[in-house]
């Protein structure tokens, strides 16, 4: 999935609020419980996030284990998945104050903006 500063700006990040490494191309993995983010930022630097997961019906959390800022917290989704793609909706968070909002817009643009392209 690809995002970019312009798709940033229509789902209401400020400008100001855009970060260059939030615009890129990313890969979600799911698997043996464990979920994985690769990003290829527009400039090129690569991050990569990943930790457990759980999965409850139409609903999967996603720990958070990478991010010190965020370390404890979680994000739930429903999920869909077809032939071609894996959907996630309706995203909430229970995440520590160092989060902030940006962080919360974030996982709504990173994960929900788009559906995901399956790949296998």
């Amino acid at each position: 999935m690809d995002i970019t500063p312009a798709e940033l700006r229509s789902h209401g990040i400020t400008r100001g609020e855009v970060r260059g490494d939030l615009a890129g191309d990313y890969t979600l993995s799911l698997a043996g419980g464990r979920w994985y983010l690769h990003q290829v930022h527009q400039q090129g630097a690569i991050w990569d996030e990943s930790g457990p997961y759980t999965v409850d019906g139409r609903t999967i959390t996603f720990h958070i284990v990478d991010v010190t800022r965020c370390f404890g917290g979680s994000w739930s989704a429903g999920w869909s998945l077809d032939r071609t793609s894996l959907t996630l909706a309706h995203i909430s968070a229970d995440l520590p104050a160092g989060c902030g909002r940006v962080f919360q817009e974030e996982l709504q643009l990173r994960f929900g903006s788009n559906p995901w392209t399956r790949l296998f």
